[in-house]
């Protein structure tokens, strides 16, 4: 059917009629079922929109529609194979099977077919309809067609945690399975890459994975692909007792003492505990005004840094001094005038004519 806008052609029953000279009309065209619209002839240049036609009458005018029959309607039925589930979806709509497995399309239409495992199971392939692989399956509909799409189970492998070591922790994984503690071996997907973290428990410390990946270790971290069953191996040890180091600073002058390993601060803080055994570097800074002479105790002297060994409470003793001052004077001789300056500053003679330097 034709119809216009204004009224007047009703095309089916009425396909002609009048209207006032240079009135545009808006021609609209509806298929019946089993036909489908294809086209105009006639219209305004630029006046085709879809199944709408726009006439402006400067004159009498003719306009054609053009309605062809459908293709006939060809079934296509996709069916799931294999020990694992998914879902497989066409465009255009009409196939979402798990829901409908099957739908009519029409014929010499080409469907799209997208193929999405469930979680647990993978795509394997596609056999029927000319398709093939594991991408998309592209089918066009000549006849009825049936295309099977086949979902595996993933299989599972059994990741282990073995703890070792005088010392203790836990050992939890992402995504979750692990948490050893309690549960020190879960299964996980074929291929799958765990990443399990260690966090040792107090007085305890963390010292190392057996069984990760190559490369696949960053601090307490540890990478698994699971390829085939596996084991991995978190060592814990204890931690050596806390010893005191002490840093008593003496002497006229002033000056700070900084640790390596970090703790000593001095200035702020003469002391801090320190695992036993670690060895640990201080360094002396004197003040401006003071000098660094020597360092006593914990087995330092001199003056280059001090070196401490952590077998015991120590006390470890900084010597700063200040730096003398001594007086520089200038005099001017003879009948002539001039200027003395001194680097560093102190001395401008004509004003100032002495100073103190270290």
């Amino acid at each position: 059917v034709v119809t216009s806008l204004p009224s007047g052609i009703d095309c089916g029953e009425t396909c002609e009629s009048e209207f006032d000279g240079g009135s545009t009309v808006l021609l609209t065209a509806s298929p019946d079922k089993g036909s489908k619209f294809t086209g105009w002839e006639g219209c305004n240049e630029g006046g085709v929109s879809g199944t709408a036609c726009k006439v402006t009458l400067k004159e009498a005018r003719t306009v054609t529609a053009q309605f062809d029959l459908v293709a006939p309607n060809k079934p296509l039925f996709v069916e799931s194979a294999g020990t694992g589930s998914g879902t497989v979806f066409s465009k255009p709509s009409g196939i979402e099977c798990g829901k409908t497995c099957e739908a009519e399309f029409e014929e010499g239409t080409t469907v799209l077919l997208t193929a999405n495992p469930e979680k647990g199971s993978k795509f394997v392939g596609w056999q029927g309809g000319g398709c093939s692989g594991t991408g998309f399956c592209e089918v066009t509909i000549t006849a009825a067609t049936e295309v099977v799409a086949t979902f595996d189970l993933i299989p599972r492998m059994k990741l282990s945690v073995v703890r070792e070591g005088g010392g203790s922790g836990i050992v939890t994984s992402s995504p979750p399975g692990i948490e050893c503690g309690e549960t020190c071996e879960a299964e996980f997907a074929e291929g799958q890459t765990i990443v399990l973290t260690a966090t040792p428990d107090k007085g305890s410390k963390f010292t190392g994975w057996k069984g990760c990946n190559k490369g696949g270790v960053s601090g307490t971290s540890c990478k698994v692909t699971l390829n085939e069953a596996k084991t991995v191996t978190a060592h814990f040890d204890l931690v050596a007792p806390s010893v005191t180091l002490a840093v008593d600073k003496i002497g006229t002058g002033s000056g700070s003492v900084f640790s390596k390993p970090t703790g000593i601060g001095c200035g702020a803080i003469c002391e801090a505990e320190f695992e036993e055994g670690t060895t640990v570097l201080l360094s002396a800074v004197p003040d401006k005004g003071s000098k660094f002479t020597g360092w006593s105790g914990g087995g330092c002297s001199g003056m280059e840094l001090c070196e401490v060994t952590m077998t015991a409470a120590k006390t470890v003793t900084a010597t700063f001094e200040l730096v003398p001052r001594l007086k520089l004077s200038v005099t001017n001789a003879d009948t002539g005038s001039g200027t003395v300056l001194s680097e560093p500053p102190g001395i401008k003679c004509g004003e100032v004519c002495e100073a103190e330097f270290e």
